[in-house]
């Protein structure tokens, strides 16, 4: 649906969104308040920055830092409309503007509290997550050094149907992706685009969480043990309560009493994924929702190249759990009659009580037993197995 329309007045150089005029700060920039113009197109904006351009002779050119000035400079301030002053009214860190090439862009201005990356790395570390937004990084130019850095982001905007709103949420999902990756406070999204990316040494310092856990190699697919092991860290992250990362390929050593993330162990191949997908079928029930397996290529400090192997486990329906995996390992034993249910509380593996279990059950026999209109007590399901147990293997 198209958003609301900009226009440019030649005769009174004015800009103006249904009978609101945008105000233009000193002729450098035009501002106004983000409510009042965040259903505008960024197509019609686009239309009438190059009008403005053409009006006042201007065109696009090459600064000293190699980023092209592009047609117009249209800033937004997160403030109400009541109390938007256009000199004193902080804008968000954003400018929207039309280059001939890339059409709408948007540069973007990020602090970097000591970050360093080199201009080629924000694209692949960046581009993942913008992807969703229909957005990609055309360029960056970083500046200053050490806590004074700055790096300006030019990305692109949705060609149809963007608006000024959608031009702020890209803005603010680049400021958090830098952020993150300034302060190290990552999620299982970020951490995977940086691997991805090739940049799993970025993780390096990580404490093992309720969403992350690292591995140095990949469990024995075709041997049960191993691949017991294998599904029972993936369930304990299906029975916790937020997306998270099974990293293969890096190495951890306890660190003021938690498991954290020391340097790369690289595997030598890259992992078969759809062998570990059929292993998960297999031994993990119900299905996972949305399973990924990536290898992504890294390098070590001394040159070295290899792989990491990364399973991400999306958040999953509160309905399906537990999950539970088919066999268990009792006393170092295979028992593949058992049944195991493990989950994950903060970097520790803890066994599912025999309580909360028979709860679970109970609950739902109840709500089986209403749904039928029963009022008596009746004997729950017949069951096949042979025995049920809750491990806490690592």
């Amino acid at each position: 649906m198209a958003g609301d329309q900009f226009k440019y007045y030649v005769t009174d150089g004015v800009l103006r969104l249904n009978g609101f005029d945008i105000e233009n700060q000193d002729g450098y920039c035009w501002k106004a308040p983000l409510e009042v113009v965040a259903n505008g197109s960024l197509a019609s904006l686009a239309r009438a920055l190059r009008a403005e351009s053409h009006d006042w002779k201007r065109d696009t050119h090459v600064d000293e830092w190699g980023m092209t000035y592009v047609l117009g400079d249209f800033r937004v301030a997160d403030v109400p409309a009541d109390d938007f002053d256009v000199e004193y009214s902080n804008p968000e860190p954003l400018s929207i503007g039309w280059d001939p090439d890339d059409g709408v862009v948007l540069d973007i201005q990020v602090a970097l509290d000591g970050l360093e990356l080199g201009d080629d790395e924000y694209k692949p570390l960046l581009d993942g997550s913008l992807a969703r937004l229909g957005s990609n990084v055309v360029t960056a130019v970083a500046t200053g050094t050490g806590t004074q850095g700055l790096v300006t982001i030019r990305v692109t905007t949705p060609r149809r149907g963007a608006t000024v709103g959608d031009a702020v949420t890209i803005c603010d999902t680049v400021c958090r992706l830098v952020g993150q990756l300034t302060d190290g406070d990552f999620d299982a999204d970020v951490a995977l685009d940086l691997i991805v990316a090739g940049r799993a040494d970025l993780l390096i310092g990580l404490a093992e969480s309720n969403w992350l856990e690292a591995k140095s190699e990949l469990h024995s697919i075709g041997d049960p043990a191993g691949e017991i092991e294998l599904a029972q860290d993936v369930a304990r992250f299906c029975n916790g309560e937020r997306a998270s990362l099974l990293v293969i390929g890096m190495t951890t050593k306890r660190v003021m009493g938690v498991d954290t993330i020391t340097g790369l162990r690289l595997l030598d191949e890259p992992a078969q994924t759809s062998t570990i997908h059929k292993v998960i079928d297999r031994r993990v029930f119900p299905p996972v929702d949305g399973l990924e397996v990536h290898n992504a290529v890294a390098k070590t400090t001394k040159g070295r190249t290899g792989y990491v192997t990364v399973l991400r486990i999306p958040a999953q329906p509160g309905e399906s759990k537990p999950f539970l995996v088919h066999g268990a390992i009792v006393e170092g034993k295979v028992e593949g009659a058992f049944i195991s249910i493990v989950r994950r509380r903060g970097e520790h593996s803890v066994p599912v009580r025999a309580e909360s279990i028979h709860a679970a059950l109970a609950a739902g026999n109840a709500l089986l037993r209403h749904g039928c209109g029963r009022t008596r007590q009746t004997d729950g399901p017949p069951t096949n197995l042979q025995s049920a147990s809750a491990s806490d293997q690592e």
